[in-house]
């Protein structure tokens, strides 16, 4: 019956320090090719300051909305998909850094972290049974720590070390836009056996000079027995 009976507001006034994150999600199918999905976090809410527009750090709160058009305009095995997430900073940090939202030092929702916004589109073909084509674009922009200040987007952090109790929002620090595109053709030669090929381009532009400015293209072929493909999508 959690969050109604506030549990854990009684677990935290005798002194426990467990977490607890209130999430809402949802999917609705409609129109026999459509379905259109979404969640919502919120790790930490007052009212006051969540529609004061003040940017208090602690409005730590997350969605993420989506829309799937299966065999789309008529196609069979045509299937597109776009989606939108939006994170706000600290939203996945703690007081003590070892206690974030991370596992062995990696993020365990969006391989970002936080203090993002992303866009994402996708296209699925499938023209022939042993052939699958599919094509990606990711949009984000966001925000990166700079001269060891913590502006929000790294979960291994502590939010004790936060820049600004007030001002905070998307994309503060080190802004950084990229642009990921990749095209995957894979093709089923036997049962389990697939061969790949993938081209991908990424563009990474930061507001200020250094590491973060990166050009990259690639080009792989590969083979599979058996096994998932592995996705770079960040």
């Amino acid at each position: 019956y959690n969050p109604i009976i506030f549990y854990k507001a009684v677990e935290n006034q005798v002194g426990s320090k467990d977490k607890a994150i209130v999430g809402l999600d949802m999917k609705v199918n409609f129109a026999r090719h459509f379905s259109v999905y979404g969640q919502l976090l919120i790790n930490e809410f007052q009212f006051r300051n969540v529609f004061s527009g003040n940017g208090w750090w602690g409005n730590k709160q997350a969605f993420q909305l989506g829309l799937k058009y299966i065999d789309a305009f008529g196609l069979r095995n045509l299937d597109l998909q776009v989606e939108t997430n939006v994170v706000r900073p600290y939203v996945y940090s703690d007081k003590d850094s070892l206690t974030g939202y991370t596992n062995y030092n990696t993020n365990l929702a969006d391989p970002l972290g936080a203090n993002f916004y992303e866009f994402i589109g996708l296209a699925r073909y499938q023209p022939i049974n042993r052939l699958n084509l599919q094509g990606k674009v990711f949009y984000f922009d966001q925000g990166l720590n700079v001269n060891g200040l913590n502006y929000g987007g790294d979960p291994l952090r502590s939010y004790v070390s936060r820049v600004s109790e007030y001002g905070n929002k998307i994309g503060q620090g080190n802004n950084s836009r990229t642009v990921f595109l990749n095209f995957t053709a894979t093709y089923m030669l036997k049962h389990n056996f697939f061969i790949d090929f993938q081209q991908t381009f990424r563009d990474q532009r930061a507001q200020l000079a250094g590491p973060y400015n990166l050009n990259t293209a690639y080009t792989s072929v590969s083979i599979r027995w058996n096994i998932q493909s592995r996705l770079q999508e960040f």
